[in-house]
């Protein structure tokens, strides 16, 4: 079983849209907008299968603060112990160039918020169904 999480060079982005498989044109055109918007994207792999995809946006070349991005596939939920641990190393390395990663998370999901506890979140208070969040550098 290999298990790696790889940062997907912009030429090659689009070639994981079949594998989030979206499920209308409207969920198509915002992964399309997440994977060519981001500043970094990663795809992270069992066996040369897609289990998820997250990446991070910037608003400009000097911010300080990345918003961080996270799409799953059903295959993530058997190996979604072996992603948090590796996806730890690349959150540290996120962090060493923005010393803050804000997002929100589906208040519905605990297990994304459970993910983004342990990578150190912050959550502050929900808006309707999404709850906000921080990590940083302390």
């Amino acid at each position: 079983m290999i298990k790696s999480i790889n940062l997907i060079p912009r030429s090659e982005r689009l070639d994981l849209l079949p594998c989030l498989n979206p499920q209308s044109d409207a969920e198509r055109d915002v992964i399309n907008q997440y994977l060519q918007g981001s500043t970094c994207v990663w795809a992270a792999e069992v066996d040369d299968n897609i289990i998820c995809v997250f990446g991070i946006v910037t608003g400009t070349l000097i911010c300080s603060a990345a918003y961080l991005w996270f799409i799953d596939t059903p295959a993530l939920d058997r190996y979604k112990f072996v992603f948090a641990r590796h996806s730890k190393e690349v959150i540290d390395e996120i962090l060493t160039k923005y010393p803050l990663i804000i997002g929100h998370c589906v208040r519905t999901n605990p297990d994304s918020q459970r993910w983004l506890k342990w990578l150190g979140a912050k959550f502050t208070s929900p808006i309707g169904e999404l709850v906000p969040f921080e990590i940083g550098k302390l």
